[in-house]
């Protein structure tokens, strides 16, 4: 069974990009093909670049410190976890 302590929707990862996310899942917004597409070229750049990041230690406390985990579900186990690291 995998666990995860760590639980975030991608527009509070990714705040600079919530309108283009929000849009693209938004079958009743006009201007949602376009979000989509924005969406789809996003996640094969910056998205996956710093979700990769974020998938190792070094990101995690990285993010942590720059207050980024913030917008998110951060367990108890995991805080102290990144405190003990940072």
């Amino acid at each position: 069974m995998e666990q995860t302590h760590l639980y975030f929707r991608l527009e509070r990862l990714f705040p600079q990009h919530k309108e283009t996310i929000l849009a693209a899942g938004d079958l009743g917004d006009a201007g949602q093909p376009e979000a989509y597409q924005r969406l789809a070229e996003l996640i094969g750049s910056e998205i996956a670049t710093n979700v990769k990041r974020l998938g190792t230690e070094e990101g995690l406390v990285e993010a942590y410190r720059a207050r980024r985990l913030e917008g998110g579900l951060v367990t108890k186990v995991a805080k102290e976890w990144l405190l003990t690291v940072s």
